[in-house]
């Protein structure tokens, strides 16, 4: 009997070589092509990388091809910490605006309202704890932001509780309370405004 001739089946070859280039696309010539993802790992640069990228490597207002993020605007908080006649604030020890003095607060995290959000934050960048948490406005302004992050903030009027021993000093040079009449010259983002607000109403 004799054997049967191999048959060379061209369509399914076609198939499997299309779906091999596409695996190999994705692995190897995507990254390279396509712009960085907006919520990807970056490297040990990476908050060098954030400040150069204020609002991320795609476009404003649309979907990431790499994890389907839509980028849009950032929730952002900030708290006033009140004691009688003074005002708690920080001196920035990174950029954005390294070297000016700015109300405490951070971006929203996930699984916490905006609320936890300004206890931790106030927490994390002085020690204090924060009491009587009320919201004093949402900032909006897509001018806010000197790099164009135009992050949306809620701003918190909060009395301060007791000092504890630990503080996140990554971000922060040092904190000085001062008194409502005599701010310093030098303060960050739109947070003259904020406090500027809280006079008019008090």
């Amino acid at each position: 009997m004799k054997p049967e001739p191999v048959r060379f089946n061209l369509s399914r070859f076609f198939n499997i070589s299309g779906s091999l280039f596409l695996i190999l696309h994705s692995l190897l010539l995507t990254p390279y092509l396509s712009p960085k993802c907006y919520n990807s790992p970056m490297s040990s640069d990476t908050y060098h990388d954030w400040v150069a990228h204020p609002v991320g490597d795609i476009p404003k207002d649309t979907w990431c091809e790499h994890c389907m993020r839509y980028n849009a605007r950032v929730s952002t908080i900030t708290v006033i910490g009140i004691k009688g006649s003074k005002v708690l604030m920080v001196l920035r020890k990174t950029d954005p605006q390294k070297g000016f003095w700015s109300f405490p607060g951070g971006y929203l995290s996930w699984d916490e309202t905006t609320k936890q959000a300004g206890a931790r934050e106030l927490k994390e960048e002085t020690g204090y704890q924060a009491k009587n948490l009320k919201l004093h406005g949402v900032y909006s302004d897509p001018k806010r932001d000197l790099d164009g992050r135009q992050n949306v903030d809620h701003c918190y009027i909060a009395e301060i509780g007791d000092q504890g021993d630990e503080r996140d000093d990554v971000e922060v040079e040092a904190i000085k309370w001062f008194n409502l009449d005599d701010l310093p010259d030098k303060i960050a983002f739109d947070h003259r405004q904020m406090i500027e607000d809280y006079k008019k109403e008090n």
